[in-house]
């Protein structure tokens, strides 16, 4: 078999490529600008307070979010209506060296080309990571034994 079957076959195997300017972790059917009630048409299971009109900032929350089988909060922010920024934070610390090694792999695997990466022992965080696309930015921190926090934030938001 050749080289490019087999690179075809393996591309097929993993599914469409994902996109550097797509949420990670299965969130990718947010989209920055958004309405609340757009995103809680999109994942039904989020929650929070009716958004009131000339409301600066509001949020929602998905509790209990599946990330390669590690447990997450999600939080979403809305500035003035609109999707501005998504926070994903562990729910507890079973496994969290376990899911520090996934949640890494994941963003390497979707952001690793956008430049940025991890290092140790930087904002105070064990392992921070930071990436910076045309549509966001996302950090990644996590402190040994206590928490991991993802975050995406809009451009221009």
């Amino acid at each position: 078999m050749s080289a490019a079957a087999l690179i075809l076959g393996a591309v097929m195997l993993q599914g469409a490529p994902v996109s550097a300017d797509q949420l990670a972790f299965g969130l990718d059917r947010l989209q920055w600008g958004m309405s609340a009630p757009a995103a809680r048409g999109q994942y039904p299971a989020l929650t929070g307070a009716v958004v009131e009109p000339g409301q600066p900032v509001s949020t929602l929350t998905l509790a209990d979010y599946d990330v390669a089988g590690c447990r997450f909060n999600v939080l979403l922010t809305f500035e003035r209506g609109r999707l501005s920024q998504v926070d994903v934070d562990s729910n507890g610390v079973a496994r969290l060296a376990a899911c520090n090694a996934r949640l890494k792999r994941l963003l390497q695997d979707q952001y690793g080309g956008l430049g940025g990466g991890f290092t140790t022992n930087r904002n105070g965080f064990t392992d921070y990571g930071s990436w910076g696309g045309k549509a966001m930015n996302i950090t990644y921190g996590e402190l040994d034994g206590a928490f991991i926090k993802v975050t995406f934030r809009g451009m221009g938001r």
